[in-house]
């Protein structure tokens, strides 16, 4: 991997304001930054599949696949990924070595020195990505996850009660916590608040830009005028607030919408990450769920989401023919 191509990864949980900063991040004449395409999320677990420990590497497969998911995503990417020339710019036969190698054919495609990438589910692999590309920076963005979890509740789109939105948002904190943790990482990484990125925009980007070390670019604070920002607010209901600029009021939603009860809940599940990163719990005590709690949540979840898998709209279409598709690329996976 060429040094002159820094990568920059934005980690966290979704919903917490990973678009606007891509957005923002996007609009830079140094950075290029491709629509996430589900990569890490379909491909991330099953990794060990293409590489079978005394076997031959499935190399070719695995760059096929990482094309498709390119092709299905609600934004397909703006160019045309050769399989071959992926294969020739691949440096270490990896997940991490085929993911650096279409983000890099990506940036120079659009004549950019530095690439960026809002893959869902990096998080979780923040040391092995570390390790296989030395010079990346990790952006952690939190948001306070009472938030998110109103945020994905709303969006009907991966989970359907707020007890399961607390334990994923819990996990990604977790993930990006221990990783800040690490000595040997934590150079490496900038911890962002959401909080703060609504409410001081310039001052946040300028520190940012800087950690990255780049000049901050005024026009990346009207990122709601740049075309392909534009376009891509168009492709989805999750995505339209990017046409608008920066509300610096959308904070604390979750205490008119939630509901006690689900604010509750959510801060029995991750009390102790919300501690962790200074989030000031609503509730007195942190409440003991019960089996019998968990498996009511289970019911409801499940009901709401058989009821959602019927939205009629055509986003609803398209994000189910998406999900069938990931399915049918992850199935043709070699067998561990």
């Amino acid at each position: 991997m060429s040094d002159d191509l820094l990568p920059i990864l934005i980690v966290g949980a979704e919903r917490s304001g990973t678009n606007l900063l891509r957005a923002l991040l996007s609009t830079h004449s140094k950075i290029a930054s491709p629509p996430p395409a589900g990569i890490i999320d379909a491909l991330g677990r099953i990794q060990s599949r293409y590489f079978p420990s005394g076997r031959p590497a499935y190399l070719s497969e695995l760059i096929d696949a990482v094309v498709a998911l390119t092709k299905t995503h609600l934004h397909p990417w703006d160019i045309d990924l050769d399989s071959k020339a992926i294969k020739a710019k691949v440096k270490d036969a990896s997940l991490w070595g085929v993911f650096a190698a279409v983000n890099e054919i990506y940036a120079e495609a659009h004549r950019r020195a530095c690439w960026c990438s809002k893959e869902p589910g990096l998080f979780n692999h923040i040391p092995e990505i570390a390790k296989q590309l030395p010079n990346a920076r990790f952006l952690y963005l939190v948001r306070d996850g009472r938030d998110v979890a109103l945020s994905l509740l709303r969006g009907h789109l991966h989970f359907f009660h707020v007890y399961f939105a607390a334990e994923y948002w819990a996990a990604v904190q977790r993930s990006c916590l221990s990783a800040l943790a690490d000595p040997a990482l934590s150079a490496r990484m900038f911890l962002l608040r959401y909080e703060s990125l609504i409410t001081s925009p310039e001052d946040v980007m300028r520190d940012l830009m800087h950690f990255n070390g780049l000049e901050f670019e005024r026009p990346q604070m009207q990122y709601y005028r740049n075309e392909k920002v534009l376009d891509y607010s168009k492709r989805s209901r999750f995505w339209k607030n990017l046409s608008r600029p920066i509300d610096e009021k959308n904070t604390g939603m979750y205490r008119h919408h939630l509901g006690a009860k689900n604010i509750e809940i959510f801060e029995s599940v991750a009390w102790v990450e919300m501690e962790a990163l200074e989030y000031p719990v609503d509730s007195t005590h942190r409440k003991t769920l019960t089996h019998f709690d968990l498996q009511l949540y289970r019911v409801s979840a499940l009901l709401r989401q058989k009821f959602w898998n019927m939205d009629p709209r055509p986003e609803g279409f398209r994000i189910r023919a998406r999900v069938k598709a990931t399915r049918k690329i992850i199935s043709r996976a070699p067998a561990s």
